[in-house]
């Protein structure tokens, strides 16, 4: 088994994650979120745009740092990352997730992070990992013993 990996950015990476967050959530406030979710917008693009930035770098990739491109991959390969606070998060893979794009799950906090595992979109919707917590639109909450950890192989499709 390979094993996560373990990815930390730099002042100046910090610093580009944080403008593309906050430009994010400048440019959707206006938007109703689609996933049910009714907190500040700011939160999460304050820990997603850095766990892609992250991603990135662990795998050697360029980060586009695109804004208003909602399901756009966030870089080469039809890589999406997903990030979450929590050490034991699960990947998350919503229904309007392109079923051909691969993602990867990065745990941590600013500027530390580690690269858990991928797994590609319809693989992760089985009806085992469906839950919608909170009364939000279900999702598949995919555990991360079940995610691929050869990098490798992701990076070669």
């Amino acid at each position: 088994m390979i094993a996560p990996i373990d990815v930390q950015l730099n002042a100046e990476e910090v610093a580009k994650a944080e403008r593309v967050a906050r430009r994010r959530a400048a440019e959707s406030t206006h938007l109703a979120d689609k996933h049910g979710f009714t907190g500040d917008g700011m939160v999460i693009d304050l820990v997603g745009a850095p766990a892609e930035a992250a991603g990135c770098k662990a795998l050697g990739l360029v980060w586009s740092g695109s804004v208003n491109h909602f399901k756009l991959p966030d870089a080469r390969h039809n890589i999406q990352f997903r990030g979450t606070m929590l050490e034991h998060g699960s990947l998350i893979v919503r229904p309007d997730d392109d079923d051909r794009d691969y993602f990867a799950l990065v745990t941590g906090h600013t500027p530390n992070f580690r690269v858990m595992g991928w797994m590609l979109g319809r693989d992760a919707k089985k009806l085992k990992w469906l839950r919608s917590p909170g009364g939000r639109p279900p999702a598949w909450f995919v555990p991360q013993g079940y995610l691929r950890t050869d990098f490798s192989g992701l990076l070669a499709t």
